[in-house]
């Protein structure tokens, strides 16, 4: 008999190899799964496990990748997006966002030792791998940002400019090529008025930068774009007005000595900017990500005793770090109904500011085929738009 099911696994295994996967044995004690292909690159395909996740083991993957389980899992996996497994009895997962049960979920043989099985899967920030390239470029922007006093800078900017004879004026190419101006000065302007478009002068500036190269020379490039931004700006500025040909004669360079003014008065505000819609991005980016739903899905039987909790995390954006906060435990308990064809499932919510306790009874006919779907706290079943349980339905019963 052994024969054929190497038989069977033969092809499960190239395919997952194919997909740049890796395939483990069983997964018993600690194990960090860190491997690289043939180029020196990480692996980021499938993970199979032949066997099973022996109690008390864990399976640490250093990159969100699917793990799929022909046997059991009974231990902890961290890291994993999506699970597949031939059944679910007891351990923790974290990351995951999709756990699907081939067998059954429940009770371990035929006793009513009931499976624990803890969603954790928003609390490491390492999950939020889409948000990890703008947390990079935060915490670069946090290096670089400079408090600026507007008044003091502008009393700066007004002496540095004063003896200029034009207007002092930055343009920023438009989307028919048309020159378009978002800074400008005019010396010895009693009010020290300045005009600013800063946030069209940083889109144009951003793009100039490009998205090539790291985030660690990110910053250097938008300094020379600015510094050549203002610069050709500035020489087309002194060569038109009152006085042009004057300043023809006293060299073409004219400009030159107001470019370090500006250029210092523009960047910390520019910086400034740039932090705070890089911070606001990646504040929608995780929210978004942190209000995915996770989805049960259990393709075989569901036993009649178990029970699995998730704890509800809404997470902060705050200077180039994400600051977890847990808004409450959600715990579904399972067990038999009053009858041989009813199951009945107890739902608890605990936070600071509120606790309570909801119980349904289901028909195991009703629940075939249906998958579970955590969302914000609350659980749906699939193909209905309202949830069997929640804050939401507590609110509306008082």
């Amino acid at each position: 008999m052994a024969e054929p099911v190497k038989d069977k696994l033969a092809p499960i295994k190239a395919r997952i190899e194919k997909q740049n996967g890796t395939v483990v044995e069983n997964v018993s004690g600690e194990m960090e799964l860190d491997d690289t292909d043939a180029n020196g690159q990480p692996r980021k395909g499938p993970v199979l496990v032949l066997k099973s996740i022996e109690p008390g083991s864990q399976l640490k993957l250093a990159h969100p990748r699917p793990v799929i389980v022909l046997g059991s899992i009974s231990g902890q996996v961290f890291g994993a997006y999506t699970v597949k497994a031939g059944n679910l009895l007891s351990g923790r997962l974290e990351g995951a966002r999709h756990v699907e049960i081939m067998h059954k979920l429940g009770s371990i043989g035929d006793t009513n030792e009931d499976s624990w099985i803890v969603f954790d899967v928003t609390s490491d920030p390492g999950f939020f791998a889409k948000a990890q390239h703008s947390l990079d470029k935060l915490e670069v922007l946090e290096r670089e940002q400079q408090p600026q006093r507007e008044a003091n800078a502008r009393m700066i900017l007004m002496r540095s400019v004063k003896s200029a004879t034009f207007e002092l004026k930055i343009y920023i190419t438009g989307p028919n090529k048309e020159l378009k101006p978002v800074f400008t000065v005019r010396p010895n302007n009693k009010k020290n008025e300045v005009d600013l478009n800063l946030k069209d002068l940083l889109r144009y500036l951003i793009g100039k930068t490009g998205s090539q190269g790291s985030d660690l020379n990110l910053v250097e490039r938008f300094k020379n774009a600015l510094n050549e931004t203002i610069t050709e700006s500035l020489r087309l500025s002194s060569k038109g007005g009152i006085g042009a040909a004057l300043r023809q004669s006293l060299g073409a360079d004219a400009y030159e000595p107001y470019v370090e003014s500006v250029y210092d008065y523009l960047l910390p505000k520019l910086i400034s900017l740039w932090f705070e819609m890089t911070r606001h991005y990646t504040q929608q980016v995780v929210d978004h990500l942190c209000a995915a739903p996770m989805v049960l899905d259990v393709k075989g039987q569901t036993a009649p005793f178990y029970q699995f909790e998730y704890p509800h995390w809404k997470f902060h954006v705050s200077g180039s770090k994400i600051v977890p906060e847990k808004v409450a435990d959600c715990n579904v308990s399972c067990q038999l109904g009053d009858d041989d064809e009813n199951m009945r499932m107890t739902y608890t919510y605990v936070s600071e500011e509120d606790s309570f306790t909801q119980t349904k009874d289901f028909s195991y006919s009703q629940m075939r085929n249906r998958s579970m779907i955590l969302k914000e706290g609350s659980i749906y079943l699939s193909g209905d738009d309202t949830p069997v349980f929640g804050p939401e339905l507590e609110q509306a019963a008082e």
